[in-house]
């Protein structure tokens, strides 16, 4: 069955919209290649982005997280670089992932997903819409002497349904530093804050 663009099978799974997807994009890599000689390497990841990631991760944060399978993970991984090895004339892998990522200045597939999570969680608390996810995401804070309101975010089921639920992919939140509930951020200040907060190729370089 498909619903809104994502395939769901009889076992819950998502490997045949993954695999569906992956399937899709990889043609395009071709097309990419053919045209990275005319533009310049900003010019041609902007229109990778537009054309190939946009698409690529249509609701990832649904069909991306902890449960999805190694092997899935890395055809996942292989066609997100591919267009990035492809800007840098990178065709016999000299350079690794991380500093594609920093050259690139890109996300990895787990940094975009936890990113775009935590975007849509933040909204969903500030604005308190739709309603009924803000009542869902409110049962889980709780209050302290020192905090008023604290997030707990953990998995508690074992089931496949439950783990599609939003509560439970939000163990990303606990690396948020700023405070972000019911803070007034304009959408482009609580993007560059986000952005800092999960896309390695912005944290400093360790010692």
């Amino acid at each position: 069955m498909k619903v809104l663009g994502v395939k769901l099978n009889y076992y819950l799974s998502w490997s045949p919209h993954i695999k569906n997807t992956l399937q899709k994009y990889r043609r395009k890599l071709g097309i990419l290649k053919k045209i990275s000689n005319r533009f310049t390497k900003e010019q041609f990841l902007n229109i990778a982005m537009a054309q190939y990631y946009s698409h690529l991760y249509y609701c990832a944060p649904v069909w991306y997280n902890d449960t999805t399978s190694y092997p899935l993970k890395r055809l996942i991984n292989t066609v997100h670089y591919r267009p990035l090895r492809i800007s840098l004339k990178d065709h016999r892998y000299r350079l690794s992932r991380p500093q594609l990522l920093k050259i690139c200045k890109r996300a990895s597939p787990s940094e975009w997903v936890k990113y775009s999570l935590a975007l849509r969680a933040i909204k969903i608390m500030n604005n308190k819409e739709p309603h009924y996810l803000f009542s869902i995401l409110q049962e889980t804070f709780y209050s302290t002497r020192r905090r008023p309101r604290i997030g707990n975010f953990y998995d508690t089921f074992n089931g496949k349904i439950g783990r599609q639920k939003l509560n439970c992919k939000l163990k990303c939140m606990d690396s948020i530093k700023f405070d972000w509930l019911e803070v007034d951020l304009n959408d482009n200040r609580l993007r560059i804050l986000l952005k800092n907060t999960f896309f390695s190729y912005l944290l400093p370089d360790e010692v």
